[in-house]
C-alpha cells in the first residue's frame, strides 16, 4: 500500500470516528430531550408524576435520579450549541439547555447540580483551552482562585441545604467501605453486607450520637464505586473507575468535549447517587464509555477494550436487578403465626443476606424465644439493636425476654434504655413500649419493697 493510500485510509478512519461520535452525541441529546419534555409535561400537569409527593420525576419514581440524568446530559447539549456552525443545529441543544435550566433548580438534586456544573466546566475548558492558555499567569491564578472559592461556596451551600442527608451519605460511605471486600458479596447481597458492617460498627462503640440518629436501612450506599466494591470486590470497582477515566481522557484527546463532559458528569453521579439501580443509567454509561474506547487508534486494543466493556456491561445490566424480599418476609410472618417456627427461621435466614433491615432478626429472635431457646433469641435481639441503634423495638423485645427468664437486672436496664433513648421518629408504638417499660419498673420496685418487708 502506497503512502497516499495509507493517508486515505487514515482519513476514512478518522472521518468514521468523527461521525460515530456525532451520532453518539445526537443519540444522547435526543434521549435527554425525551426525558426533559416528559418532565416539562409533568410540571404542567399534563402527565402524572412517578411519585405523589414530587411534581417532576420524568420516567423515574424519584426526582433525585431524574435530576442526575438531566445534569449528566447537559454537557453534550452545551457543546453542540457552542460548536454547531448551522443555526438549525443549535435549535435542539438550545431547547435542552433551557429545559435543564428550568428543571434542575426545582429538582433539589444536589448531585445533579454537581454533575451539570462539572460536566459543563469540562466542555468550556476544552473549547476555550487555547484562549485560557494565552492568559497571563496572574489572571489564571485569579481565575483559579475565584473558581475554587465559588466551588467551595457551592459545596458548603449544598451541604447546609440538607445537612442530615449529607451527613447520612457520609455515614453510608464509611460503613460501605467497611463492608467492601476483595471478592465481593454479590449484587443481590449488598444490603445484607452493609447491614452486617453497620451492626459491627455500632457494636464496637465507634458510632457517635449523631451517627446513631442518622443510621438507617439502605438498599444502596449512594456511591456506585463503593457499591461495586461491596458487590464484586475492590478490583472491579477500581477497573470500572479506570475505564470511565480512560474514556473521558480519550474523548478529551480527540477534542470531543461534549461526550467527555457526559462521562465526567456520570462519574460525579456515581460518586454521590445510585444510578445503577436504573436501566437508563446503565445503558447510558455503557454506551458513553464504549464510545470513548472506540476512539482508540490501535485497532486491536480498540476492539479488545470495547468487547470486554460491552460484555461486562451486558452481564451487569442483566444481573443487577433489585431483589424483592417482601414475599419471603410475609411468608415467614405467616409461618410464625401458624407456629411453624423452624420453617419461619429457615426463610428468615435466607432473607438476612439480602436486606439491612433489623426486622428479620427481631422475628428470628421471637421464633427462638417461642422454641425455648432464650440465648439464641437474645443474640438476635442484640444484633438488631446494634444494626440500627436508633430503633427501640429490639430493646423492648429484650426487656420482655429478660422478664420472661427472670433476669431482673437486665430487664430493668433495657426498660431504662427504652425510657432514655430518643427515638428517631415519635409514634404511638413508641409511647406504648415506654408505658409498658414504666409499668414493669414500677411493678418490679413494688415487688422489691414487698420482699424487703
Amino acid at each position: 500500500m502506497t503512502a497516499g493510500e495509507m493517508s486515505m485510509v487514515r482519513r476514512s478512519v478518522n472521518l468514521l470516528g468523527v461521525r460515530w461520535r456525532r451520532l453518539l452525541s445526537l443519540s444522547v441529546l435526543l434521549f435527554g430531550l425525551t426525558e426533559g419534555v416528559w418532565g416539562v409535561l409533568q410540571l404542567c400537569g399534563i402527565v402524572s408524576s412517578g411519585h405523589p409527593r414530587y411534581p417532576v420525576t420524568g420516567s423515574f419514581y424519584n426526582p433525585g435520579p431524574y435530576g442526575c440524568l438531566i445534569g449528566a446530559i447537559l454537557p453534550v447539549a452545551l457543546n453542540m450549541f457552542l460548536t454547531s456552525r448551522r443555526r438549525l443545529g443549535r435549535v435542539l441543544p438550545a431547547v435542552y439547555v433551557l429545559i435543564a435550566a428550568l428543571l434542575l433548580p426545582g429538582g433539589m438534586s444536589r448531585t445533579g447540580w454537581g454533575a451539570a456544573v462539572v460536566g459543563s466546566a469540562v466542555v468550556l475548558a476544552g473549547l476555550y483551552r487555547e484562549k485560557i492558555g494565552r492568559l497571563p499567569a496572574r489572571r489564571l491564578w485569579l481565575a483559579a482562585g475565584v473558581g475554587a472559592a465559588g466551588l467551595l461556596a457551592l459545596v458548603v451551600g449544598a451541604y447546609y441545604l440538607k445537612p442530615d442527608s449529607a451527613d447520612g451519605r457520609l455515614l453510608l460511605w464509611k460503613i460501605g467501605c467497611r463492608a467492601a471486600t476483595l471478592g465481593g458479596a454479590g449484587w443481590e447481597n449488598v444490603a445484607g453486607a452493609f447491614g452486617d458492617a453497620q451492626e459491627d460498627y455500632f457494636a464496637s462503640g465507634l458510632g457517635t450520637a449523631r451517627e446513631v440518629m442518622l443510621a438507617g436501612t439502605p438498599a444502596y450506599v449512594f456511591n456506585e464505586y463503593i457499591q461495586l466494591a461491596i458487590a464484586f470486590g475492590w478490583p472491579v470497582a477500581v477497573l470500572f473507575a479506570a475505564a470511565m477515566t480512560g474514556a473521558a481522557a480519550i474523548y478529551w484527546r480527540r477534542g470531543d468535549f461534549g461526550n467527555c463532559g457526559v462521562v465526567v458528569a456520570l462519574m460525579v453521579v456515581c460518586m454521590a447517587s445510585y444510578p445503577f439501580q436504573f436501566v437508563e443509567f446503565k445503558v447510558l454509561t455503557a454506551i458513553a464509555v464504549a464510545g470513548g474506547l472506540l476512539s482508540v487508534r490501535n485497532r486491536a486494543a480498540r476492539l479488545a477494550a470495547v468487547a470486554v466493556w460491552l460484555l461486562a456491561a451486558g452481564w451487569f445490566i442483566c444481573r443487577t436487578g433489585e431483589v424483592d424480599v417482601v414475599y419471603d418476609f410475609n411468608m415467614a410472618k405467616r409461618e410464625q403465626r401458624l407456629g411453624r417456627y423452624e420453617d419461619s427461621c429457615l426463610r428468615l435466614k435466607r432473607i438476612l443476606p439480602r436486606t439491612s433491615d433489623p426486622m428479620p432478626l427481631n422475628m428470628l429472635g421471637l421464633n427462638y424465644q417461642a422454641m425455648g431457646r432464650p440465648d439464641s433469641a437474645e443474640q438476635c435481639f442484640m444484633r438488631a439493636a446494634n444494626r440500627v441503634p436508633n430503633r427501640l423495638y429490639p430493646h423492648y423485645l429484650l426487656m420482655k425476654l429478660y422478664s420472661e427468664t427472670g433476669d431482673t437486672p437486665r430487664m430493668r436496664r433495657q426498660a431504662r434504655i427504652l425510657l432514655a433513648k430518643p427515638p428517631k421518629t415519635h409514634s404511638t408504638a413508641v409511647e406504648e413500649m415506654r408505658r409498658d417499660a414504666r409499668e414493669r419498673l414500677k411493678q418490679n420496685s413494688a415487688d422489691h419493697d414487698s420482699g424487703d418487708r
